[in-house]
């Protein structure tokens, strides 16, 4: 196949397909460069992927939005349409999670912003944190939340648990970047 200056994007949920210009797009940051290939498309769960492929190397950048609701003191891990956030094989992935919550009843939120690299071998159980994280509190209301990211051994999968009030509903959500290679 030979080299083009277009990119397609594509819905999976209504078959339409567009072709456009890379280079002519107002927004653009940059163009790949050649002999790059520049790929987005949407996995089974509707998250968002982007890889450039250059060489025998792959790196992919996965978008995911996960949540729960936590009741009391039980923590919640967030999952995505109910499933855990399962990582690749033999890879190395940075991601930065946004964790939301807010309290159902009265204008009480908690954000926090956790930040790490993770790995996983041939197995599940080969799954850890290869640093402790990097976690920034954009607001707490002095509440006692937490969400925490750990490495899941039993799943092989990246875990956003979160931890709210005492006999108080609290909605959580979580945009999760995973950048694999």
């Amino acid at each position: 196949m030979g080299q083009s200056k277009y990119y397609q994007v594509s819905s999976l949920r209504s078959g339409v397909t567009n072709y456009r210009d890379y280079a002519k797009q107002l927004h653009a940051i940059s163009r790949p460069t050649l002999p790059s290939v520049l790929r987005t498309w949407v996995d089974f769960n509707y998250n968002m992927c982007l890889s450039k492929i250059s060489g025998g190397t792959v790196k992919v950048l996965t978008a995911f939005v996960a949540t729960g609701t936590t009741t009391n003191l039980t923590p919640v891990a967030l999952q995505v349409g109910g499933y855990n956030m399962v990582l690749s094989k033999n890879k190395a992935c940075l991601f930065t999670a946004r964790v939301l919550g807010v309290l159902s009843t009265t204008n009480v939120v908690y954000a926090k912003e956790i930040r790490g690299v993770i790995n996983i071998g041939a197995t599940n159980n080969t799954t850890v944190m290869l640093a402790p994280t990097v976690d920034t509190t954009i607001l707490d209301m002095g509440n006692n939340y937490t969400a925490l990211a750990t490495a899941d051994i039993t799943n092989g999968a990246l875990t956003i648990t979160v931890t709210g009030s005492p006999s108080l509903s609290m909605r959580w959500c979580a945009s999760v970047e995973l950048l694999e290679l």
